[in-house]
């Protein structure tokens, strides 16, 4: 939507959306562009250097999940955060779906240079299974395909723990 100009809005016909409506949807996009832009030249990059960075980067989003998350963090060219990391997928108890297409597209989206592949075991244990393995090495076929290499795979335990319990793949 925010990459959407007024006649764009116009053009689709979407019932209740007129000319007026699709004009104070275009500066109300813009107004948060703006402020998103001006929020992001005043924050402090985070740079990823090590799993304990990605970690720290994830562990936010993966403290108290009950259920399997997949997510993925987008690094720009100097292995700094894009944004926060991108919930790609929500699983069960014990598992996640995760498809290429979901991961790609949003590293597409974004412009992002590489990624990192991050997921949580609700158990506690952050010992990869065969599936995860699996999984890496399928998406990591698929990242050489369109150049945006996969730094490393975190898989997360505990959360609020000292030391943080987790596993990198790489």
């Amino acid at each position: 939507l925010a990459r959407t100009d007024h006649d764009e809005l116009i053009q689709h016909k979407i019932p209740g959306l007129g000319k007026v409506k699709a004009m104070e949807l275009s500066a109300a996009m813009e107004l948060g562009l703006r402020i998103a832009e001006r929020c992001r030249k005043n924050q402090k990059l985070f740079k990823i250097e090590s799993p304990l960075d990605a970690y720290k980067a994830i562990e936010p989003a993966a403290a108290d999940a009950t259920q399997e998350y997949f997510w993925i963090l987008l690094l720009d060219t100097k292995n700094q955060l894009l944004r926060n990391p991108v919930e790609v997928s929500m699983g069960l108890l014990d598992s996640t779906p995760v498809h290429p297409r979901e991961i790609f597209t949003e590293a597409i989206r974004y412009r992002a240079k590489s990624i990192i592949l991050c997921h949580n075991h609700p158990s506690g244990d952050p010992t990869p299974s065969s599936q995860d393995i699996k999984i890496t090495r399928h998406l990591i076929d698929a990242s050489k395909l369109l150049d945006i290499p996969i730094r490393d795979h975190l898989i997360i335990g505990r959360t609020h723990c000292d030391p943080p319990v987790y596993v990198s793949i790489r």
